[in-house]
C-alpha cells in the first residue's frame, strides 16, 4: 500500500508549478511514489493499461524503491520503457541505465512488458529503424 503521506515543510505554487519541500530526500521520494501510484491507478481504471518511461539516476532511488512497494498498483497492466542509455558499454556493465533500472525497479515488480533502449548489446546503428 502507498497511503502514508509525509509531512511537508512547505508547499507553494510558483509560476503554476506546485512545489513541495520535505525534510529528507527519502520523504520526498515516498510522497512522489504515492502521488504517482495514485495517478497510475487512475489511468489503469480509465484506459485499462499505462505506458511509463523511467529515468535512471541516483536521484530516483528513493522514489523507485517506494513505488515498487505499492502493492495496490496493478503492475501487469504497465508497459515500462527506460529513458536513456550510454553508448559503447558492455551489455552487462553496471553503469548501464537499463541495468540500474533492473536493480531498482524492473526486477522488483511484475510489469506487463519492459522495453530497453540497448537490446542485448546491439550498437546504436543496429537499433535504428
Amino acid at each position: 500500500m502507498c497511503e502514508e503521506k509525509m509531512d511537508k515543510i512547505k508547499e507553494f505554487i510558483k509560476d503554476q508549478l506546485l512545489v513541495k519541500i520535505f525534510k529528507t530526500r527519502e520523504e520526498m521520494g515516498k510522497n512522489a511514489a504515492q502521488d504517482v501510484a495514485k495517478k497510475i491507478s487512475e489511468i489503469i481504471g480509465e484506459k485499462g493499461k499505462v505506458n511509463i518511461v523511467f529515468a535512471a539516476a541516483s536521484s530516483q532511488n528513493d522514489f523507485l524503491n517506494e513505488l515498487a512497494k505499492c502493492s495496490d498498483i496493478d503492475w501487469n497492466k504497465i508497459t515500462a520503457f527506460h529513458m536513456d542509455e550510454y553508448v559503447g558499454l558492455d551489455y552487462d556493465a553496471p553503469q548501464k541505465f537499463g541495468n540500474y533500472l533492473n536493480k531498482h525497479s524492473f526486477n522488483k515488480v511484475n510489469f506487463r512488458k519492459v522495453y530497453y533502449i540497448d537490446e542485448k548489446g546491439k550498437s546504436p546503428e543496429e537499433l535504428i529503424i
